[in-house]
């Protein structure tokens, strides 16, 4: 009996130790059966011998719940619904897909990251075939966050323009929406073009102002000879201007309380902006607000800055170098659509000069790729001389020839030179069509050098596609 005994207390222990072992390599449910949780989503990787592999593949179905996860949310939040309908242009897709493909950037960049709150939340793994099971759980909560980082843009404006309505009791005031530039470098971009587009859009399905049509102020403007840099934030070209034309504008009726302009610059990993709400009547800046945005953040595949930027920054200091001028002269130039404005190939630009005496000009035109030309005078018209005080809107219907933009895309510079007696060799420009070149190679630009000019002026645009 006790030799009977003592062989069935081993032979205990080892099925205690089978199952034991079983219980432990036992398949957990959600293996067969993926969990289910009001607050959760969840994924399932495997099989797959290497633990990575079923990593990957538990977060790449977390992706696969996203664009029905955002669509609850958007369903429940109209908040974030009204902001996306502004952001539209943001998105290479629609919000669905491109949160989805984000987050497969992510995993593809680091599989093993806690991404958006996903955490792993169990690994199994198959004793006999070796193979690894992943369970990955992410809160709900984290779509709304991806989809409020992903609008924090259209947020941002939409807080704005709000203030601006309700702190300067302009409700039911008149605004123009007008340009918007790169700070400090005479520039804009094809994100200058976007601000205007979608804040704009904004303001008009919020009713936060009464709307005057960018173009037909403009268009106002050009109709009687006014300088139409006041729809740029610019201290020289653009604020001072409009201070000396309010009687003009007023006498013509174009019944306008504001405008709204703005500009930005691009750092590292963030792109800082500042919007100003200006008043007509004083040409005072009434209100302002900056916000920052990470760069990934904004609307990808629109340049924040023209391919040629540091060429223009580089020859903007030297037109300041070398600028001359009497105190007695007053010479302006502007196109038809302002201090920044932008333009697309085969679109026509008419460029306004003034002076306060008597001058003969000159007007040059620099390319986004440096090379400089005299286009005024030219061979269709000869005569360069000004009367005090008269603008002349050089290229529209009276000229025989037309200001027609075309590539290279990029910020482009307008110079007048102007004498009070004429030019000793313009004869000469006019007919060898003499060109100057700015050479990158040398870390310079060719200086256009008169016999002695009394005043010069300079004006930007930027040419997008």
């Amino acid at each position: 009996m006790s030799l009977l005994k003592s062989k069935i207390i081993p032979i205990f222990i080892i099925v205690l130790i089978i199952l034991f072992i079983n219980a432990k390599n036992d398949k957990p449910q959600w293996v067969d059966v993926t969990p289910k949780s009001d607050d959760l989503i969840f994924g399932i990787g495997g099989p797959s011998k290497d633990i990575n592999n079923s990593v990957s593949l538990a977060y790449q179905m977390i992706a696969r719940f996203i664009g029905v996860e955002v669509k609850s949310v958007l369903t429940k939040n109209k908040e974030i619904s009204t902001s996306l309908n502004y952001g539209k242009a943001f998105f290479k897709k629609d919000i669905e897909t491109d949160l989805t493909e984000e987050f497969n950037q992510s995993i593809s960049e680091n599989s093993s990251a806690n991404l958006y709150g996903a955490l792993i939340k169990e690994r199994w793994q198959n004793k006999k075939t070796k193979e690894w099971w992943v369970l990955v759980e992410m809160p709900k909560s984290s779509i709304e966050k991806m989809i409020k980082e992903k609008t924090i843009f259209i947020d941002n404006l939409v807080t704005t323009f709000k203030g601006f309505s309700e702190k300067n009791n302009f409700v039911n005031k008149t605004i123009v929406i007008g340009n918007f530039s790169i700070k400090d470098k005479n520039s804009s971009s094809e994100f200058s073009n976007f601000l205007e587009s979608i804040s704009t859009s904004i303001i008009v399905e919020n009713r936060f102002f009464a709307m005057y049509d960018k173009s037909k102020f403009l268009d106002e403007l050009n109709k009687n000879k006014l300088n139409t840099n006041i729809v740029s934030y610019n201290n020289t070209r653009g604020l001072n201007v409009l201070g000396k034309n309010i009687l003009e504008i007023k006498t013509n009726k174009i019944n306008i309380n504001g405008i709204i302009n703005g500009e930005y610059w691009v750092q590292d990993e963030n792109t800082s902006l500042i919007f100003y709400l200006i008043d007509f009547d004083t040409s005072k800046i009434l209100d302002s607000k900056r916000f920052d945005i990470p760069n990934k953040r904004l609307p990808q595949g629109i340049k924040l800055e023209p391919d040629n930027i540091r060429d223009i920054e580089k020859i903007n200091m030297q037109l300041n170098l070398t600028s001359s001028g009497s105190e007695k002269q007053i010479l302006e130039v502007w196109t038809n659509r302002g201090e920044g404005g932008i333009y697309k190939e085969k679109e026509k630009m008419i460029i306004n000069v003034r002076s306060n005496i008597d001058c003969y000009i000159k007007i040059y035109h620099r390319t986004a790729s440096g090379i400089v030309t005299m286009v005024f005078p030219n061979k269709f018209d000869k005569n360069n001389f000004l009367t005090n005080n008269k603008t002349y809107r050089i290229g529209d219907d009276k000229y025989a020839f037309d200001f027609e933009i075309t590539p290279p895309f990029g910020t482009e510079i307008i110079t007048v030179t102007s004498k009070k007696s004429q030019f000793s060799d313009l004869q000469n420009e006019i007919f060898n069509n003499i060109v100057r070149q700015f050479d990158k190679s040398k870390d310079i630009t060719i200086i256009i050098k008169e016999d002695n000019p009394e005043q010069t002026a300079n004006c930007s645009y930027t040419v997008i596609k």
